[in-house]
């Protein structure tokens, strides 16, 4: 005797989300976002920021504005045809970079934020060497004995604005890159 006909589906399960992040620097102060390509067979993401699930319209999650550490999962999604994917996770540390006033000055957090600032002022992006800027570090921050960066390259091209210590250390610094003098 026969049994009733059933259906088997087998569930494949979606590729799981490569996550592209982009985070505010001492270049770039305005945008932090992340985003994702299309997962083939997706009809949808689920997206959550600690832990909180977000409304989006496209494979980019805008979190401007945002500071400290954010946690973001993002999962593909079409339920009924597959497994839905393993969740993508990034955590992004947003720091607070300033915008260069009195009131809301630069800030200096790593070797990284240093050179930074170095390619602002000496590429000219920082108009007449930052004369009407101001800096300040946020940190200690240790070179490694890596060459610095120098912050302009001529007596016309140098730093010429305001920066406050804060009683934070730079150590370990070479001056310059090895091949002038600065």
């Amino acid at each position: 005797e026969w049994s009733e006909e059933i259906t088997v589906v087998i569930f494949d399960r979606l590729a799981t989300p490569v996550l592209y992040v982009v985070q505010p620097s001492l270049k770039n102060t305005e945008e932090t976002s992340v985003s994702w390509e299309e997962v083939e067979g997706a009809s949808g993401y689920d997206v959550y920021v600690d832990g909180v699930k977000q409304e989006i319209q496209d494979r980019k999650l805008d979190l401007t504005g945002k500071s400290g550490n954010i946690n973001v999962k993002v999962t593909a999604v079409n339920p009924g045809v597959y497994d839905a994917s393993e969740t993508a996770e990034v955590t992004i540390i947003i720091k607070d970079y300033g915008k260069g006033t009195a009131d809301e000055p630069y800030k200096i957090y790593s070797a990284a934020d240093w050179n930074d600032f170095s390619d602002l002022v000496t590429n000219n992006e920082g108009k007449a060497g930052f004369q009407d800027k101001f800096i300040e570090l946020a940190a200690d921050i240790d070179f490694e004995n890596a060459y610095v960066k120098p912050a302009g390259k001529s007596a016309q091209m140098s730093f010429k604005g305001t920066l406050d210590g804060k009683d934070y250390t730079l150590k370990n610094a070479k001056i310059g890159d090895g091949t002038a003098s600065h």
